[in-house]
């Protein structure tokens, strides 16, 4: 068995991860709170969803200069979403290529920086989705299937979490994690 011996910033044994999606409005207080508490995180955005008018409301989808002031590249990653949301295991494939990239294209053009990351639209995802990201240079996409574990990814085009923050588990999986000793 092959041992994998990764360590997070500052040699850490192990990390937590928070991952979002759709780039609504509602990330602005999401985001206040993972400030105030030391958290990152990533946020996977829909490039082609972006609003054409800022809101005072809590709901919807923000303008581009919301999500460029929002999402300010040091504790927070923009990762792609699908620049129509579209789930890519029950569309042509050419549909789904052509998602993946615009998307990708539109959100390095937005925030100034290499996009390699993604998560699933819809959790919908299949063999043939990830040889897409493969040939669209996705390095990891998050799935929505929760394994309750704290596993590293055997495969990083399909990143099972360990949870959905409404997990039923999830204070009891915060403790396991908080008092494991490893990340495996």
């Amino acid at each position: 068995m092959d041992r994998v011996f990764m360590r997070f910033p500052n040699f850490k044994a192990k990390a937590v991860t928070l991952s979002y999606d759709d780039g609504v409005r509602q990330d602005k207080r999401l985001i206040s709170i993972m400030k105030e508490n030391g958290l990152k995180g990533t946020f996977n955005i829909n490039g082609g969803q972006f609003s054409s008018t800022p809101s005072s409301e809590e709901k919807g989808r923000m303008t581009v200069e919301e999500a460029t002031a929002l999402y300010d590249g040091k504790n927070f990653e923009v990762a792609i979403h699908g620049y129509k949301h579209l789930s890519v295991a029950c569309i042509d494939k050419a549909v789904a290529t052509n998602d993946v990239i615009q998307d990708r294209v539109a959100l390095e053009k937005v925030f100034g920086k290499v996009i390699k990351g993604m998560a699933y639209a819809n959790g919908s995802f299949d063999d043939d989705a990830v040889n897409i990201l493969q040939t669209c240079g996705v390095e990891y996409c998050r799935t929505t299937v929760s394994t309750e574990s704290f596993d590293l990814p055997k495969e990083w085009l399909k990143l099972h979490p360990t949870c959905h923050h409404n997990n039923p588990k999830l204070f009891e999986l915060v403790e396991k994690f908080l008092n494991s000793k490893d990340h495996n």
